[in-house]
């Protein structure tokens, strides 16, 4: 089916009118990269119990969870649907209030939801699920903000930057430790949000972004085993990006570069050898999608502000290759997560209205 043509307006793209938006919240999945997969296969397709973008997707054991997020005509959702790649099955919870624009990460037995926008303004509620038992326990980050980035790295959890208020930015990096829930701070480089995480190995990478100065280029790596914070930097400039990490290699793709223009941009850090090259994804696209998965990394949907894209560009870090598959249906603002051998890309904007909000989740299997 092809994309749906669109005229995007600037109140579902522009982040500076308090608009409703981020990037793809995903997680890195739990699929172990010492496993060569052969191809990543389309699966068919499930669905959220309700429609809903900018919502936050983590993953845990068995077990993918989607969180919060915007319905039709910009409601506000505390609905949490959690797919068990074991049986097939969803079943639902609920986060503790209703918010958008929130962030997620797992690691161990536990998914981390943090940040957001609920009904009074920006949130500081960290919500925490145990896959185990069920249950709910909750924290707090150093200050309520929306539009940040998750992210898990052996036993600590990250949320970094994000956006107090229209038109302010943050450096703040929460850093909790997740056996004992504690909380520790750090620092960007620069203040920003719409910006993007991932981790691999003992470095957990924060990139791009948006703040007073309009997008930026900046990468923010932090070291696990020292503690110690450095900086490199993006090929260009943007925010509202994606990213994954899988073998030696740390993807960003596309991503806004301004209110009208995006980037179809890959670049590609190589951690052994520090190196940066660049590569390009099949559609230029902001608001996309990207995901790990054994030795792939998939980045799919986003939108130029002409269309909504379907692909989904997927990357071999054992061999360096690309190869494509589709969605179901164009989008943008979807979430995804990872576990086993599936990859469940779920919800988002599929059109130009206030109503063109989707329940649809493509499942892809790793062979």
């Amino acid at each position: 089916m092809k994309a749906r043509t669109l005229i995007f307006t600037g109140i579902l793209f522009f982040p500076m009118l308090l608009l409703i938006f981020t990037g793809c919240k995903k997680h890195t999945s739990d699929i172990q990269p010492s496993t060569v997969y052969s191809k990543v296969e389309y699966s068919g397709n499930t669905n959220l119990s309700e429609a809903r973008w900018n919502l936050a997707a983590a993953s845990a054991g068995t077990k993918i969870l989607f969180a919060g997020g915007n319905g039709p005509a910009g409601s506000l959702s505390a609905k949490v649907d959690i797919y068990d790649v074991l049986t097939g099955q969803w079943s639902t919870s609920s986060l503790s209030s209703p918010r958008g624009n929130l962030a997620a990460a797992g690691t161990g037995n536990t998914i981390w939801v943090g940040g957001g926008n609920d009904a009074n303004g920006p949130s500081g509620m960290v919500d925490i699920y145990n896959i185990g038992t069920g249950l709910w326990k909750y924290q707090a980050l150093s200050s309520p903000r929306y539009y940040l980035a998750a992210v898990a790295a052996g036993n600590k959890v990250f949320f970094a930057g994000g956006a107090p208020d229209v038109n302010a930015y943050v450096d703040q990096v929460d850093i909790f430790d997740a056996t004992t829930l504690t909380r520790s701070p750090g620092h960007l480089s620069v203040p920003r949000a719409f910006l993007t995480a991932t981790a691999l190995g003992n470095k957990v990478f924060f990139a791009g972004g948006y703040n007073a100065n309009g997008a930026s280029d900046v990468v923010d790596i932090y070291d696990l085993s020292t503690g110690i914070w450095s900086a490199t930097q993006l090929s260009e400039a943007r925010f509202n990006l994606a990213s994954a990490a899988s073998g030696n290699k740390v993807l960003f793709a596309g991503g806004y570069k301004t209110i009208n223009t995006f980037s179809g941009k890959v670049d590609i850090y190589d951690i052994t050898t520090g190196q940066w090259s660049v590569s390009s994804l099949t559609f230029t696209s902001g608001g996309l999608c990207g995901i790990s998965a054994g030795n792939f990394i998939l980045f799919a949907g986003g939108g130029n502000g002409i269309s909504l894209s379907k692909v989904v560009d997927i990357y071999n870090s054992a061999n360096g290759t690309w190869t494509t598959d589709l969605l179901s249906e164009s989008r943008a603002f979807l979430a995804a997560g990872a576990s086993n051998t599936k990859i469940l890309f779920a919800g988002g904007k599929n059109g130009v209205t206030p109503l063109d909000v989707t329940t649809t989740a493509d499942l892809f299997t790793l062979k």
